[in-house]
């Protein structure tokens, strides 16, 4: 991919840099142009319901924030998967709920499979790459 201006042209040179003397770029280089990143203040986080336990309802981050999900694939690689799940569901679930989950004695392989699955699903979300529209006909 090539760093291009709005309307497709490629972006001027440094300052001090001339395509046609030969003091750095010359025609056809590709100066990069980095990503500018800034904060979003006030950024509320979206809930849905996850699970209940004894008449105790806990909710799940619907939209983790991408580095959240980074993170999730670093630890999954470099702690391994065991790892990868654990800081997923405290990250999702929230302190409170991971440890009423961990702590609820009657919890069973199947319940615990389909809480890490309903997890799983939104945190690959976080690092899908966008999707295209389709076109209608």
């Amino acid at each position: 991919m090539t760093a291009r201006g709005a309307a497709g042209r490629m972006p001027p040179p440094p300052p001090g840099m001339d395509e046609q003397n030969g003091d750095g770029a010359i025609e056809g280089d590709v100066v990069p142009q980095i990503p500018v990143l800034r904060s979003v203040p006030g950024r509320e986080e979206e809930r849905a319901e996850a699970f209940s336990i004894n008449g105790t309802t806990y909710s799940i981050a619907l939209r983790p924030r991408v580095n959240t999900a980074l993170r999730y694939m670093h630890v999954s690689r470099v702690q391994g998967t065991e790892a990868g799940i654990d800081y997923m569901l405290g990250v999702l679930l929230g302190d409170e709920a991971y440890e009423a989950l961990m702590a609820f004695d009657d919890l069973t392989e199947e319940q615990l499979e389909a809480v890490i699955k309903m997890a799983s699903q939104i945190m690959a979300g976080a690092v899908e790459g966008p999707k295209e529209k389709r076109k209608r006909g």
